[in-house]
């Protein structure tokens, strides 16, 4: 089955590049001496809008020019099409709400990087925007190529925040290795597969764990990808299986599953991509042996909770692909700040203001966030013509915020989600939905209620299906450094909640145990 339109060929060439294991080709789902961090919202609902704001400063130029390198064209467009859609909202709030920064319009300079090409089309792009000496920075909104052009953004001391490829994992992002100008706002593969072992083994209390991994796919990290699975697994006391591989679009999921079962698995760890994924949970469906309970599993039967990358089990085409067999219990990881439905991130009152008939699909922040953190270094360094003096900035900042939740870069850390945001997602239908596929909560016992958001999701949204926040297990970890936040998720009913007494309550002080089957 193809990938977004991709022929077999094209798959195989990106996969071989390492382009799809990357949650921005695959998905589009901060800190003080306490860590807390969250600024907005209490139980008001209030939208507290951009922080740091540059009415106390002119800049040096009546332009600030931002570059933007992103697959505008090709089969990875759609993508091109959601960095348009944040730099709309975002430049829409600068220059028509706020009148500008600094006296300065913004503006965005767009470099095609069509996914296609690789890293040939992705060093053309940046080569584009890096010579032109009035592109303060750049926001890097591709998987790739990032890395390869080092030697140049070293030379060019070119602030960039990479939106959407993975350094972290790469072990590139500074101050590990990689230019000191180079910043991350994506969630790390890392990041993801620590907040996933922790529920596996602190919360269900399983004992084992199987990582099935396109071999392909993770062709140029597989050593980094095997060494933070054997990792994880022997933090949280796991045993770590033998691990089954792949090749992408094999398209026989059947001797997947056959080697899933003779490991005996409680749960698997799937990299790979969407369409794969759907077919490997599919064939578990047609053998009866789909996931259906942790009870299940105690009770011996093979029937493996699933859990994927943002790449593959946290993208909407996963769900639709896999139909019926993507249900509540299918897990990945994200973070706090891209849970767009919550009612206190400013980005709403923005597409309000700036772009009203746009629906939310998730991702429009992170380019718009990317945007703001490079005008805060040029107001700290009062400058738009020193590169130098902007990523420098960026690392003195303080607290950030502009679309959703505030975060922060210094010095000694250029990625901008912390782990205590990070937050496991399972795949819901709304009540509503046109899907036959179990529209509604699961059938569970003890049950449980879908939360708030899909109340409001049609209307400010307009899906019938998508990955939402499975609350209970990371809870107290995310109150550590977003308490407001978490406040309005458990006071309003926000995210699935299982399992509560009665399923439909609200408030600070309503118990989620942990006994449910499902959650």
């Amino acid at each position: 089955m193809p990938y977004n339109g991709l022929t077999r060929r094209e798959m195989l060439k990106l996969s071989a590049a390492g382009v799809i294991i990357a949650p921005g080709v695959g998905s589009l789902l901060a800190a003080c001496s306490d860590k807390s961090i969250d600024s907005g919202g209490g139980g008001d609902n209030t939208n507290t809008g951009p922080t740091q704001l540059a009415d106390d400063f002119t800049v040096d130029v009546d332009t600030i020019k931002i570059g933007v390198v992103a697959p505008f064209s090709g089969v990875f467009a759609w993508l091109g099409d959601v960095v348009n859609e944040s730099l709309d909202i975002a430049l829409g709030e600068i220059n028509n709400q706020m009148g500008g920064f600094g006296g300065a319009k913004v503006e965005a300079v767009r470099a095609d990087a069509d996914v296609l090409e690789l890293a040939e089309g992705t060093n053309r792009a940046y080569n584009e925007l890096a010579s032109q000496d009035d592109v303060s920075g750049i926001i890097w909104c591709t998987a790739l190529g990032l890395d390869f052009l080092f030697t140049d953004v070293e030379r060019d001391q070119m602030p960039i925040v990479s939106v959407f490829q993975d350094l972290q994992l790469e072990q590139k992002l500074w101050p590990n290795a990689g230019p000191q100008s180079v910043f991350q706002t994506l969630l790390p593969f890392d990041m993801a597969l620590d907040v996933v072992g922790g529920y596996l083994a602190d919360d269900r209390g399983y004992t084992n764990t199987l990582l099935v991994r396109d071999s392909l796919l993770t062709a140029l990290y597989q050593e980094r990808v095997l060494e933070l699975y054997e990792e994880t697994a022997e933090k949280f006391n796991l045993e770590a299986l033998s691990e089954v591989t792949y090749t992408t679009g094999a398209g026989d999921p059947g001797g997947i599953v056959s080697q899933m079962e003779d490991s005996n698995c409680e749960t698997a760890v799937i990299v790979g991509t969407p369409d794969d994924t759907a077919l490997i949970a599919k064939e578990l469906q047609a053998r009866d042996m789909d996931f259906v309970g942790r009870s299940a599993i105690e009770a011996g039967e093979f029937r493996p909770q699933l859990f994927g990358t943002p790449a593959n089990m946290g993208e909407p085409r996963w769900i639709d692909l896999a139909e019926g067999a993507a249900k509540q219990g299918c897990l990945t990881a994200w973070h706090l700040a891209g849970m767009l439905y919550l009612p206190n991130l400013p980005i709403h009152e923005m597409v309000k203001n700036n772009t009203p008939d746009l629906k939310l699909t998730g991702g429009e922040e992170s380019p718009a966030d990317a945007l703001w953190a490079i005008l805060q270094g040029i107001r700290v360094a009062g400058t738009a013509k020193d590169r130098t003096a902007i990523w420098m900035g960026m690392e003195q900042t303080g607290e950030i915020q502009f679309t959703t939740l505030p975060f922060e870069f210094t010095e000694e850390n250029h990625l901008r989600v912390r782990p205590e945001e990070a937050v496991l997602v399972s795949p819901e239908y709304g009540p509503e939905a046109k899907s036959p596929f179990t529209p509604g909560p699961a059938d569970t016992d003890p049950p449980y209620v879908l939360g708030k958001e899909w109340q409001e999701g049609q209307a400010n949204f307009g899906y019938e299906f998508g990955p939402v926040q499975v609350v209970r297990p990371t809870v107290e970890i995310n109150r550590e450094i977003h308490p407001e936040t978490v406040d309005i998720i458990l006071e309003q009913g926000y995210g699935d909640q299982a399992v509560k007494e009665p399923p439909d309550a609200v408030g600070l002080d309503v118990e989620m145990t942990d006994n449910g089957d499902l959650f």
